[in-house]
């Protein structure tokens, strides 16, 4: 089957095909990113906390910082994959919804429906707190709390897209 631009995928097995390939780039691309641009920072801060803690023993870090890179490469590629897999699910729900648009036209709304759905609205309700914000002992709490609103945002978008 060959896919141009303008034929939508309809059949499963291509499209999911393409959306975990999709998503296996993109996560290699932003796990890439990390490793070039946000990786150094941290290790300056870690350098410059080690100066500024200069008593005498060192601790050994549990995992090296090569293998950091290394699982931050690999984890960014498996999100990719699994978020690949979710938009192939809501392209599939939504090509039957939005009968008669086009590929492109289905894949925007998919996309900004998920946007939506699993950024947007969970940070505008409860947005992320670094771990030394806040009280320490309702951390968890918070956290759980940001993750079921995040997987009712994500039900409900799919019962939409189904419905």
């Amino acid at each position: 089957m060959r896919v141009t631009w303008d034929s939508p995928v309809t059949s499963r097995r291509p499209l999911l095909k393409y959306a975990l390939t999709a998503g296996f780039a993109a996560g290699l691309i932003v796990g890439g990113f990390h490793n070039l641009l946000s990786v150094p920072v941290i290790e300056e801060a870690i350098a410059f906390k080690e100066a500024q803690a200069a008593v005498g023993h060192e601790e050994e870090p549990l995992v090296s910082l090569g293998a950091q890179r290394v699982g931050l490469l690999l984890g960014q590629a498996i999100f990719g994959v699994i978020i690949g897999a979710v938009f192939a699910g809501l392209y599939a729900l939504a090509l039957k919804a939005l009968r008669g648009r086009g590929p492109r036209v289905v894949a925007a709304v998919t996309g900004l429906a998920g946007f939506w759905a699993v950024a947007l609205l969970p940070a505008l309700k409860y947005s992320p707190n670094p771990p030394g914000v806040g009280e320490t002992e309702t951390l968890r709490f918070r956290q759980g709390f940001q993750q079921l609103f995040l997987v009712a945002s994500f039900a409900a978008l799919a019962a939409l897209l189904a419905v």
